[in-house]
């Protein structure tokens, strides 16, 4: 199976002024391998985020009393 490239996407904001909408660009949006995403935002240059999918909650052992 083949792995699927890294891709890059452009973040941006969208602003409404009256009836225009004005879209600034604020960072970028980096695809891993494994499909999770890396943001990077202009705004907080010190932090990094990661986007992964949700995994369901695993039920928990019932407790011996």
């Amino acid at each position: 199976m083949e792995k699927p490239k890294a891709t890059v996407k452009d973040i941006f904001i969208i602003t409404t002024a009256g009836e225009r909408k004005y879209w600034r660009k604020c960072g970028a949006a980096f695809v891993n391998r494994d499909g999770s995403l890396n943001l990077k935002l202009d705004m907080l240059p010190d932090v990094q985020f990661q986007i992964r999918d949700k995994k369901p909650k695993q039920a928990q052992p019932a407790q011996a009393r």
